[in-house]
């Protein structure tokens, strides 16, 4: 007879389990069905951002915030308006950093660092899917999470958290942590679809006297 009820008991635990499971994959998808929705229709975006960075071996916070601007299918523009300085921009082919407190310029065709990679999210929001693998974190307050591990490695990024407005299906924040343990949340506000946006705000243009590296 106990035997019996254990087995019962298993066979309610895994339907319970089972229905867990179920249930998730379907929030999964409808959340990813509305953010497709959303951000399908999207030519470009102003926002703006708060970021806080933290490095374990420093144990030290670094915060920021400014304006990003983005313009499909990848050109964008981040600028660090509080404290005053680095840029970052790109017309789709050239990347562009601008260090004022070093005088220089570090010129790139590689689309790389954190601001590339906000912008690759953005882009890839109307089929997420195809570029990450997604699992549901789960909702709080009005938040969704959503876990992403990129289909082609990034080496750079270790942990990608996308958190997702429950209502709106805006992305209110993303967390990442790098390959040397650094830990950079991003928040957005003010958020415009389709905001229009001049060419001229993507080409840059070093100013006199700044030293410019290519790696």
């Amino acid at each position: 007879m106990m035997r019996k009820k254990g087995t019962i008991l298993y066979i309610l635990l895994c339907v319970l389990l089972g229905v867990a499971v179920t249930a998730r994959a379907e929030k999964l998808e409808t959340v990813l069905k509305e953010l497709a929705r959303k951000y399908s229709t999207v030519k470009s975006l102003s926002a703006e951002f708060f970021q806080e960075s933290e490095h374990p071996a420093i144990k030290k916070k670094t915060l920021a915030q400014g304006r990003v601007f983005f313009k499909s299918p990848n050109r964008f523009r981040w600028l660090i308006l509080s404290p005053p300085g680095e840029e970052v921009i790109s017309d789709g082919k050239t990347l562009w950093i601008y260090q004022p407190d070093l005088s220089q310029v570090i010129k790139s065709t590689a689309q790389r660092g954190i601001p590339a990679m906000v912008v690759r999210l953005i882009g890839a929001l109307r089929n997420i899917k195809k570029e990450f693998s997604v699992q549901y974190q789960g909702k709080t307050n009005g938040t969704i999470a959503l876990r992403l591990s990129p289909k082609q490695q990034l080496p750079e990024i270790e942990k990608l958290i996308l958190f997702v407005d429950s209502k709106e299906f805006f992305v209110v924040k993303i967390e990442l942590k790098d390959s040397f343990g650094r830990t950079t949340s991003i928040s957005f506000r003010n958020v415009v679809l389709n905001p229009v946006l001049d060419e001229s705000l993507f080409q840059y243009t070093p100013p006199p006297g700044v030293t410019v590296v290519e790696p």
